[in-house]
């Protein structure tokens, strides 16, 4: 009996005004090299008729559903009056219609023979797809699900046979990947659609490219000007001369980086003029020493660009990453699709996909979100009339002396994280560090200011709000999507500051029981309690509830009115004002501060002894899980905790084993990147030998690709000993 495998090539272009996204390659495998135990029959599967529909629409993707037409294909023309400008979202349906034939039970040697050669199909289609760099469009968007594309008559068997392969740089184009029944075969009909050409939104806001800081004549630029601008400092309100000054350091940079880029491009087309007139000349009077150094200039250059996609893409990266550059530009790319929302759900349940609707939808749902809702301020105080709150003394006040000093704000400034995205004006932590020395006494002078006059810049009071997907839930819900803010930096250096003063006093505020804020407070601490709590009622078996309280959009709904009361409670001296407190009581508390319970995440565990429960309520509620402070709890407490953490680093792996790394920077990255997302859980819950194994196998695997090459007693010695102190 014989087994094989056809490949077939279907190549399309479906909008001729992208021939170069929307033409590639669709790959269809046909493939039984797999038998089931329990089958008396072996199956041969040929590749059979193909069809490939494109569609525009979900009505006419519907009608084509429907056609009685069985072998034509069905491709709808496209409208060719849309702009190049506009998204174009294709379904493309993919059916392979199969013949299957049935033979009698061949002999064991024979059975032995077919598994080699199926064993050799595979490797060789493997090869095929490596060369091609196609990816499995399914298993793209879908790591760990199984599905199945056909099973035979009495369900003994089945395999997902059906499948388009695209090419790997179209991947992160994918919108949706669906198996569905069809009626005419036994194999489903396969729909993936793509997203082709991206929906123009606007030009973004301007960030300073940070690598200007090491341009002397850069730098130069910028405190010449600042020194020039200090006489203007009084010929004006402080606060304006501040901000006018931050966009006119926006101007100059602008007009600088143009300048230099042009430059660079010229330099380079020059470089590589030279090298061709080079070429072209005779044998004995090309200098290598000449050539030499016009690529090394290139490559200088070349470099420059790579470290920029490299921090646009936004990924982890090491020293030696400009030899994988690939990787960031496909990353760059990819994030770039993944924050763009193409369709949301308006608060009538109606999906609306038109720009200008979806930015409707987007300003209306934050506005509701933000505003006040003007509570009362006798429902306030009649509230925290009869709330207990600790409170400071007189004798704290020392603490709050609400004048800075140029050293503290110096010293808050570099406490600050790198790389942080800036707010509207464009500047972050670097520019800051860098340029200290000429605006840091005149930054100091301007929050004095605004402390003294209660008023701040415009650029301060101004957030951008960017929406990045949660990863759960429907992607066109804007509920699903976590609104970041970003803010200037020179209001949170206000914000670090007062901070830093309230954590001198925060512990004689707060409940001992609070354990997410202040010094010396950790949060471990209720995790360890609340397990003991569970261990102590399972031993004398007592039944009870933990119960976990989602408040909604907590943060965003807080009353500033409800804040500055309750800061004036608790004696802080006059004139600051910082949230830092929850109370507890949440019926009554969000009725004065704004704060929302969301039912539909308040989840219940039932501890303990078991009983019957006859709430229907507090039934609907309850779980075999409850996540609290990152650690879930309830039944099989160690698979639930590890193995997304197993996963996770085994998905780290991936994301790193196609770089060219040496075996000291994998084992940094292994430390840096992966092991990190283990201690954790590890302080709380100790991994089973299983589980150490499972994360073992995949971190030795990254560091060798494939098989140990020296025993791991040997690799884990101290670097001292010769090693890699892995």
């Amino acid at each position: 009996m014989q087994k094989y495998v056809d490949i077939g090539e279907i190549k399309y272009n479906t909008y001729k005004d992208f021939p170069d996204i929307s033409s590639g390659i669709v790959t269809v495998v046909a493939n039984n090299s797999q038998e089931s135990q329990d089958s008396q029959e072996n199956t041969i599967v040929s590749s059979g008729e193909i069809e490939v529909e494109i569609y525009q629409d979900k009505e006419t993707m519907e009608a084509a559903q429907t056609s009685t037409s069985d072998s034509t294909p069905i491709e709808e023309n496209l409208n060719e009056s849309k702009s190049s400008n506009e998204s174009i979202d294709h379904e493309i349906i993919i059916r392979q219609v199969l013949e299957v034939k049935f033979d009698k039970p061949q002999s064991e040697t024979e059975k032995i023979k077919e598994k080699q050669k199926g064993r050799r199909t595979i490797d060789i289609f493997n090869s095929i797809i490596s060369k091609l760099n196609i990816k499995d469009t399914y298993r793209y968007r879908n790591k760990n699900t199984r599905v199945y594309s056909w099973t035979n008559s009495d369900n003994s068997f089945a395999t997902r046979i059906d499948r388009i392969y695209l090419s790997k740089h179209i991947c992160n184009k994918i919108k949706e990947t669906l198996y569905i029944p069809f009626a005419r075969s036994d194999h489903k009909g396969y729909k993936l659609r793509i997203l082709i050409g991206h929906i123009k939104w606007g030009t973004g806001f301007w960030k300073l490219n940070e690598s200007l800081l090491q341009q002397k004549k850069y730098t130069e630029l910028i405190r010449n000007f600042w020194k020039s601008w200090g006489k203007e400092k009084l010929k004006m309100n402080i606060l304006d001369w501040w901000e006018k000054g931050e966009k006119s350091i926006k101007d100059i940079t602008i007009n600088y980086s143009k300048v230099m880029a042009t430059k660079e491009k010229y330099k380079y087309k020059g470089l590589i003029q030279q090298l061709e007139e080079d070429e072209n000349k005779n044998k004995n009077d090309i200098s290598n020493e000449r050539i030499n150094k016009i690529k090394k200039e290139m490559a200088i250059l070349d470099d420059n660009r790579k470290k920029g996609v490299i921090i646009r893409s936004r990924e982890e990266y090491y020293n030696g990453d400009l030899e994988n550059i690939e990787i960031f530009e496909l990353a760059e790319e990819k994030r770039g699709i993944k924050k763009e929302i193409r369709e949301l759900y308006d608060k009538n349940g109606i999906l609306r996909e038109n720009k200008e609707e979806i930015i409707n939808i987007v300003r209306d749902f934050y506005k509701g979100l933000y505003s006040s809702q003007n509570i009362e301020n006798e429902r306030i105080t009649d509230f925290l009339e009869g709330v207990k709150l600790n409170k400071l003394e007189e004798a704290d006040w020392v603490h709050w002396n609400p004048i800075m000093t140029n050293e503290e704000c110096f010293k808050n400034t570099k406490d600050f994280q790198n790389n942080k995205t800036p707010g509207i004006d464009g500047l972050g932590k670097a520019f800051y560090v860098e340029f200290w020395d000429i605006i840091g006494e005149d930054l100091t002078e301007v929050i004095n200011n605004i402390y003294l006059t209660g008023e701040m810049t415009e650029s301060m009071k101004t957030g951008i709000i960017t929406l990045s997907y949660k990863n759960k839930g429907n992607f066109r819900d804007l509920k699903q999507w976590r609104p970041i803010s970003l803010l200037c930096f020179d209001y949170k250096i206000i914000t670090k500051t007062l901070t830093k003063k309230m954590a001198k006093v925060i512990n004689q505020l707060i409940d001992v029981n609070q354990t997410g804020a202040g010094p010396n407070k950790k949060i471990t601490e209720n995790i360890y309690g609340i397990d003991s709590i569970i261990e102590l009622m399972e031993i004398n078996d007592w039944n009870g509830y933990l119960v976990s309280f989602d408040q909604e959009k907590a943060f965003d709904r807080v009353e500033h009115n409800y804040t500055i009361q309750v800061l004036k409670k608790m004696n802080f001296p006059p004139g600051i004002i910082r949230y830092d407190h929850l109370v507890k009581e949440f019926k009554r508390f969000g009725e004065v501060s704004g704060s929302k319970i969301n039912e539909s995440k308040t989840e219940i565990l039932e501890i303990g002894r078991k009983k019957t429960i006859i709430n229907q309520q507090i039934k609907d509620l309850i779980k075999e899980n409850v996540k609290v402070l990152g650690i879930k709890f309830g039944e099989n407490k160690m698979d639930k905790n590890w193995n997304p953490i197993v996963e996770a680093i085994a998905k780290t792996c991936k994301k790193w084993e196609n770089r060219n790394i040496d075996i000291y920077s994998k084992v940094q990255i292994i430390i840096t990147y992966m092991l990190s997302k283990a201690w954790f859980v590890a302080r709380v819950i100790l991994p089973t030998q299983e589980i150490k194994r499972r994360i073992n196998r995949a971190l030795y695997k990254f560091i060798w690709n494939g098989s140990d090459l020296i025993k791991r007693t040997t690799l884990n010695k101290k670097k001292k000993e010769g090693n890699s102190n892995a």
